[in-house]
C-alpha cells in the first residue's frame, strides 16, 4: 500500500516538480547561446574598427609632411573625435564600451592601437589578426595589465627584430587570465 501511495504520488506531481528543473535548464543554454552571439558580434565590431582606424591612418600616413603628432591629429579628424577630446585616453571606445588609444608614428611607419579587453576577448581578437598578420602588415602585438606596468611583447615583426610566434600557447600565456588586459596592436602605415 505504501509503496503504491509513492508510485501514484510520482505519477501524479512528477511532471510538475520536473518542469521548473527542465525550464531552468533550457533558460540557462539559451543565455549562454546569446552571451557567446553577443561576443561574437563584438569581436567582429572590434575587428572592424581596428582595420578601419588602420586604413584611416595609412591614407593620413600617405603625406609625407606629417608627424607623430600632425598624423594622429588628422586621423583622429578624420575618424571624427572632436578636438577638444583627441588627448583623451576615452576619446575612442571599443565594442565593449572600454578606451581605445590610437598614435601614430610616421617615422617607423606605424600606427598603434590599444584596446582594453577582457583576457578571452584578447585571445580571441590576436587569433583573428595571426591568420593574416602578414597580408594586415601586423608589426608587433604586446599585452599590458590594464592597471599599468610592464607588459608582454608576443610578436614582432619588424625587420630588425622578427621576434615571437603567435600560436595557441603564446597567445594563452600572454592575455593571462586577468579581468582586464590591454592588448596593443602595431600595424605597418605603408
Amino acid at each position: 500500500m505504501k509503496n503504491k501511495m509513492k508510485h501514484s504520488f510520482l505519477q501524479a506531481w512528477g511532471p510538475f516538480i520536473a518542469a521548473p528543473f527542465v525550464l531552468a535548464g533550457i533558460a540557462f543554454g539559451l543565455w549562454l547561446a546569446v552571451s557567446a552571439a553577443f561576443e561574437n558580434i563584438r569581436l567582429v565590431r572590434a575587428t572592424d574598427q581596428i582595420l578601419g582606424v588602420v586604413a584611416t591612418a595609412r591614407d593620413v600616413a600617405q603625406d609625407p609632411r606629417q608627424t607623430d603628432a600632425l598624423a594622429t591629429m588628422a586621423l583622429f579628424d578624420r575618424l571624427g573625435v572632436p578636438r577638444n577630446q583627441q588627448g583623451s585616453s576615452t576619446a575612442m571606445e571599443n565594442p565593449w564600451e572600454l578606451p581605445l588609444a590610437v598614435k601614430v608614428f610616421t617615422s617607423d611607419g606605424l600606427v598603434r592601437i590599444e584596446n582594453q579587453l577582457s583576457s578571452s576577448s584578447c585571445r580571441h581578437l590576436i587569433l583573428l589578426f595571426a591568420k593574416d598578420a602578414v597580408s594586415l602588415g601586423l608589426q608587433g602585438v604586446d599585452v599590458l595589465p590594464s592597471e599599468g606596468g610592464r607588459g608582454r611583447q608576443l610578436y614582432d615583426a619588424s625587420p630588425t627584430h622578427r621576434t615571437g610566434q603567435l600560436d595557441q600557447a603564446s597567445i594563452t600565456a600572454g592575455c593571462g587570465d586577468a579581468e582586464r588586459v590591454v592588448l596593443a596592436l602595431s600595424f605597418a602605415l605603408r
